[in-house]
C-alpha cells in the first residue's frame, strides 16, 4: 500500500536548469507523522548525490502546505495566486546546500 508520493521534473527557474516539485501526497491516516518531510530529505539526498544536477528546487504551493514548507527552508517568492482546480496558491524555492538543515 502507497502512504506517500512526491514528484519532480526537470524544468527551469529565472532561465537556469531546476527541478520543480510538481505534487506531494500522504495518505491522510499518515499525515503529520513525517513522511513529507522524509520524501523530501530523499530528493535532497538524491540531488546531492551527482555534482551535475541542479540543486534548485521550486513548486507551487497550496497556501496551506506554506508552513510546512518553510519549515523546511523554502521561501516564498511570489503574491497568491489561484489555480482554479486546486485553489490558492504561492511560488517557492529552495536550494539545496551539503549543508542543509533538515
Amino acid at each position: 500500500m502507497a502512504v506517500g508520493c512526491a514528484t519532480f521534473h526537470l524544468n527551469q527557474w529565472e532561465g537556469s536548469p531546476a527541478w520543480q516539485l510538481r505534487g506531494m501526497a500522504t495518505s491522510p491516516e499518515y499525515r503529520g507523522k513525517g513522511l513529507g518531510r522524509a520524501m523530501l530529505a530523499l530528493a535532497d539526498n538524491d540531488l546531492l548525490a551527482d555534482p551535475l544536477i541542479p540543486r534548485m528546487l521550486w513548486c507551487n504551493a497550496r497556501v496551506p502546505a506554506v508552513g510546512f514548507y518553510e519549515t523546511l527552508g523554502w521561501t516564498v517568492v511570489s503574491h497568491e495566486f489561484e489555480i482554479p482546480t486546486a485553489g490558492p496558491h504561492v511560488r517557492m524555492v529552495r536550494k539545496i546546500e551539503p549543508t542543509s538543515q533538515r
